[in-house]
């Protein structure tokens, strides 16, 4: 998709999946009317491929728009509000209230500050963090560095602070994504 990272803002991607239904509960995989990659800057705001101003999406819908955010080894988020529209641009923000997640306080993380993020540590991308993450992924990975799974706190180094700070507190969650 792209030759080389546009600038040293950014820190890895994600992909956006834009879901039409009258409610969260119905926005199922079916629901999916738009999917896009985008790049993932260090402040935890996300740009279009050109690195620096925000991807354009240019949707025709029915209901509402639900925005989920998958991450390689985070457990992926749903919008619990519908995006709004304004000026031609769609925007949300996350991180600002667990309400805005969908299953709030028990799909989110809180990161420090009154900021909430996505929780970490789902090394095997199967939206639930479990030992076949520590075991499967991790374990493997240990003491490697590199843009790696098991890298679970995005340091490039898989090491015993992966385990420590965000397997073990996240351990047993799952993703409130709808199927």
């Amino acid at each position: 998709m792209v030759d080389q990272i546009p600038n040293s803002d950014i820190v890895d991607w994600v992909l956006l999946e834009f879901r039409d239904a009258p409610h969260p509960t119905s926005a199922g995989g079916s629901t999916v009317v738009y999917k896009t990659v985008v790049f993932l800057k260090g402040d935890g705001t996300i740009v279009g491929l050109d690195g620096i101003n925000p991807p354009k999406v240019n949707l025709d819908y029915n209901h509402n728009l639900y925005l989920v955010v998958w991450h390689r080894n985070h457990l992926g988020v749903m919008s619990a509000l519908p995006v709004e529209e304004s000026a031609g641009s769609l925007a949300y923000n996350f991180t600002d209230s667990p309400d805005k997640i969908w299953g709030g306080d028990k799909a989110s993380k809180f990161l420090n500050n009154g900021i909430w993020g996505m929780m970490a540590a789902d090394g095997n991308a199967d939206e639930q963090i479990d030992n076949q993450d520590k075991n499967d992924i991790w374990y493997l990975q240990r003491f490697l560095s590199g843009y790696l799974q098991g890298d679970f706190d995005m340091d490039t180094d898989v090491d015993f602070m992966d385990i420590d700070n965000l397997w073990k507190s996240n351990s047993g969650k799952s993703s409130f994504v709808p199927e």
